[in-house]
């Protein structure tokens, strides 16, 4: 009579099915990384860098992938001001969140109301004269010191790069696919019939 080890299946699936998910994020991580442009819309931003990783979790009975990236790397890939898109998952809860700016009706960048504020991709908070509240920012040239000139730069909005949505396609039409199929393969499932 024959029998079958389910849970010894079970757990060497899973041990190798987290390799090749590790393997499948990290993928991810490096499709979304290459294609990261920088965003150029605030001379306070310009020394943050995006950053995206991964994280697979071996639980009892499965595996959980979490993907991140920080508000740079989501500004990036979506946009941002007028030429930023809809279709960013993390948009309504940016809205919600002490970064937004309450002034902005649209997608535009605007001034500020006056008050301590967060910047919209983080930081310490600062404090905003609200002279230009509400309006339109874009294009407008902005001067970091008293000393008009070279510490100069201008308020622009950002196309997408759509470097997240990229990496998340590959990932999920052939990096999972293939991590699967390797681990279904690395499984040996002889092992696991037992002779009683």
């Amino acid at each position: 009579m024959l029998q079958f080890d389910t849970n010894g299946l079970i757990n060497e699936f899973l041990k190798q099915l987290e390799i090749e998910l590790n393997t499948a994020c990290t993928a991810w991580e490096l499709e979304a990384k290459s294609k990261m442009r920088g965003i150029k819309f605030y001379h306070e931003y310009q020394n943050k860098n995006a950053e995206v990783s991964k994280e697979v979790i071996r639980q009892s009975k499965g595996i959980v992938a979490y993907l991140r990236a920080n508000y740079v790397a989501l500004a990036d890939s979506y946009g941002v001001g007028s030429l930023m898109t809809s279709d960013n998952p993390g948009l309504q809860d940016y809205m919600r969140s002490d970064r937004w700016n309450k002034a902005r009706r649209g997608k535009t960048i605007v001034g500020r109301p006056k008050g301590l504020q967060t910047p919209a991709l983080g930081g310490k908070q600062k404090y905003y004269s609200g002279s230009k509240s509400g309006i339109a920012l874009e294009g407008l040239r902005v001067y970091t010191a008293k000393n008009e000139g070279e510490n100069s730069y201008y308020i622009s909005p950002s196309s997408p790069s759509y470097a997240i949505q990229t990496a998340y396609h590959w990932l999920r039409l052939t990096y999972l696919p293939r991590a699967y199929k390797n681990a279904v393969n690395a499984t040996n499932f002889s092992k696991y019939l037992k002779e009683s």
